[in-house]
């Protein structure tokens, strides 16, 4: 089985770095059969232009009328932190994502119909800037352009359900973490 090297420097946060730490295990032990960080972008909308107008320009050689458009709101797109696909072993545990799945194909199908990806969002439990606010939006955006749900994964919460990866579990100095400190390990399961 190859080992993957997950650097805290590829990751936006502590928390999206303990998440894939915990992808990492999840592959590992049989419970995914992959996972991608920040892979796809979902549009959402496109541009709004306002009006096309003819623009004089005097310090040009060539044609001194040039087209110009004026755009009133800028196209917005969504990328979620992570995709990860489950294995039948997957589905035994009690971990609370959820996926919604269409009879008919996805607009980001991966080749394989029946098996589509549980979409994730990481957030810490303090967000400074209301992130949830923005993120609550785009969750439902996302679900109705694409059918796509989006789950928001909080890894304290999300560790208490399933494990903690043991690298995220221990400290610098080899102690256990205090905010993980009544979550199980993989080997406790």
């Amino acid at each position: 089985m190859e080992t993957i090297e997950i650097s805290p420097d590829d990751y936006k946060s502590t928390e999206e770095y303990h998440m894939a730490l915990w992808c990492a295990e999840a592959k590992e032990a049989g419970y995914i059969t992959d996972w991608a960080y920040e892979d796809r972008e979902y549009p959402l909308s496109g541009s709004v232009v306002d009006f096309k107008t003819t623009v004089h320009h005097t310090k040009t050689k060539g044609p001194r009328f040039k087209e110009k458009e004026f755009t009133l709101l800028k196209p917005h797109s969504y990328t979620p932190d992570f995709r990860i696909w489950p294995e039948d072993k997957f589905f035994s545990m009690d971990h609370g994502l959820w996926r919604y799945t269409t009879p008919c194909k996805l607009f980001y199908s991966d080749g394989d119909d029946n098996i589509q990806p549980y979409v994730i969002d990481v957030k810490g439990l303090f967000q400074r800037f209301d992130g949830a606010r923005s993120f609550s939006i785009n969750q439902k955006w996302v679900f109705e352009k694409h059918r796509i749900y989006v789950n928001k994964v909080v890894p304290k919460r999300f560790f208490k359900k399933t494990w903690v990866p043991k690298s995220a579990a221990y400290g610098k100095r080899g102690t256990r973490l205090a905010q993980y400190a009544t979550c199980k390990l993989m080997e406790g399961l």
